[in-house]
């Protein structure tokens, strides 16, 4: 402001002075001329390396923010195609996720680049036995060998994977070689006891668990492979006493939540096996089976919506899994979703191994009996204010089919999941693997089991299970099914 009075009063004096003063004034009060910088001199911002934008993108994955830290990994990968680290972490964060082609491209693509990468081989090796592809698990062991020769982690997943292709005589001579070099390796002697019990020798399976424990004392696969061991024998309070064991070593055990959820699932104690097998298939999402059985204790809740996604999850790590399908075809009846049931039973009777093939024909022909004849609209019921707590009128309820108790419908026998040396993804370094919402131990599944009667349920079993529950087939990396089971199970009807 007093620029602009001084430069006022100097022009009005320069006026007086003449014509050339007051051009001298203009140009002396007229602001100076702003030159423009050139592009080039402009300072352009910073572009991140690869390398800063992995380091960025794992410390995102260390705290399990998935989407930034697979975000940051795709800009790496857009940079640098063959970052072994960060297609190993996209292949890890897939298997979380639960998308299974894709983890098995990522950690080929790591394979590639690197072939002896051991958590990529490893987790690629277990993808495989999960899918049934026991030679595709077998021959990238093997390559991996080949980089890593005598690789103890490698040679007891080849001794696992020869172990489910029944070359027993192999998988022993395998694990041997490993304790010829390395005699303290706990995983050797769990391995060695799976073969034993695949022999029909629980003793030694048992002596082999025992060493493995006397090197490793806080193993928690050891103690679930205990209370396997115990429930086969019958003896089911030691069984369950041992899953609990487990979980007080780690919380986080897969294995021993999947356990008990079988325990209480062949007691149809549908709550507690809900619960434990939510944890489970947190903990290990690739693990289709225990999804199965997660579906069967929602569905003998009635909780139709949450087991039919259940069933469409197992459907989607194992496409056309039979009990899957019939699970999602009795759940979508519960909801009334007439013609998508009828479209899923016809699905699972065009299976080649659809064991309830009969079953499946008499469904769909019920629901086009009621297609064709849906019944007559009524008008909806008056209301009636009645006290809540004098309990509520269950009746009119849709069920699954075979909830109401049915003689013909099985209890659910399943295996328990052994806990082996890869019952879980190989994380990437510095990162934890998944937990559970609740750290405390394992909770009690209710009083001690005792072995019922062979020609009486559980005093305390609730209704029957779902229609869709058969007997569980064993695991991919599982023994047969116990030699005492724990429920008395009728045959369903075929």
């Amino acid at each position: 402001m007093r620029s602009s009075l001084r430069c006022a009063k100097f022009f009005r004096s320069a006026v007086k002075g003449g014509a050339v003063a007051a051009a001298m004034a203009v140009a002396a009060c007229a602001p100076a001329e702003v030159k423009p910088t050139p592009d080039s001199q402009m300072q352009a911002p910073v572009e991140k390396t690869p390398d800063e934008l992995y380091r960025q993108a794992h410390s995102q994955l260390a705290s399990r923010d998935f989407a930034g830290a697979q975000a940051g990994l795709d800009a790496t990968l857009a940079r640098d195609p063959n970052n072994v680290e960060a297609l190993f972490e996209s292949g890890w964060i897939a298997e979380q996720q639960g998308n299974l082609p894709h983890a098995i491209d990522l950690y080929r693509r790591t394979l590639t680049v690197a072939p002896d990468h051991l958590g990529a081989a490893l987790n690629l090796a277990r993808l495989y036995r999960l899918r049934d592809a026991l030679p595709d698990a077998d021959q990238t062991v093997r390559s991996a060998l080949q980089k890593r020769e005598g690789e103890p982690k490698l040679l007891s997943a080849l001794a696992g994977i020869l172990r489910l292709e029944k070359k027993l005589d192999e998988a022993e001579a395998m694990v041997r070689r490993v304790l010829v070099h390395h005699p303290s390796d706990p995983d050797a002697y769990k391995n060695l006891a799976l073969i034993y019990l695949d022999r029909g020798k629980p003793r030694l399976a048992e002596t082999a668990l025992i060493n493995a424990r006397k090197l490793d004392g806080k193993d928690p696969g050891i103690s679930n492979n205990l209370g396997v061991l115990a429930w086969n024998r019958g003896e089911l309070v030691g069984a369950r006493d041992r899953f609990n064991e487990a979980l007080k070593l780690d919380p986080n055990c897969a294995a021993a939540w999947a356990n008990l959820g079988a325990l209480a699932l062949s007691y149809r104690d549908y709550p507690a096996a809900a619960d434990a097998y939510s944890k489970a298939t947190v903990l290990d999402p690739a693990r289709w089976d225990e999804e199965l059985a997660y579906g069967w204790s929602l569905e003998g809740l009635k909780k139709s919506v949450e087991a039919q996604g259940a069933y469409e999850k197992v459907l989607s790590l194992k496409p056309g899994q039979d009990d899957a399908l019939y699970g999602k075809a009795t759940t979508l009846k519960a909801q009334n979703k007439l013609p998508e049931s009828m479209a899923a039973f016809q699905s699972y009777a065009q299976l080649p191994n659809a064991t309830r093939l009969k079953d499946a024909q008499n469904q769909i022909a019920q629901i086009d009996l009621r297609l064709k004849n849906p019944p007559k609209v009524a008008p909806p019921p008056e209301q009636k204010h009645e006290n809540k707590s004098a309990g509520s009128d269950i009746s009119a309820l849709a069920l699954p089919a075979g909830a109401a108790g049915s003689a013909t419908d099985a209890a659910p026998a399943p295996v328990p999941a052994l806990n082996t040396d890869d019952a879980t993804a190989i994380p990437p370094a510095g990162v934890a693997p998944a937990s559970t919402p609740a750290t405390a131990p394992a909770p009690s599944p209710g009083p001690a089991p005792t072995a019922p009667a062979a020609d009486a349920p559980p005093a305390s079993a609730p209704a029957a299970p779902p229609a869709s529950a058969p007997a569980a087939a064993a695991p991919v990396d599982q023994p047969a099914a116990p030699t005492a089971a724990p429920a008395p199970a009728a045959e369903p009807t075929k």
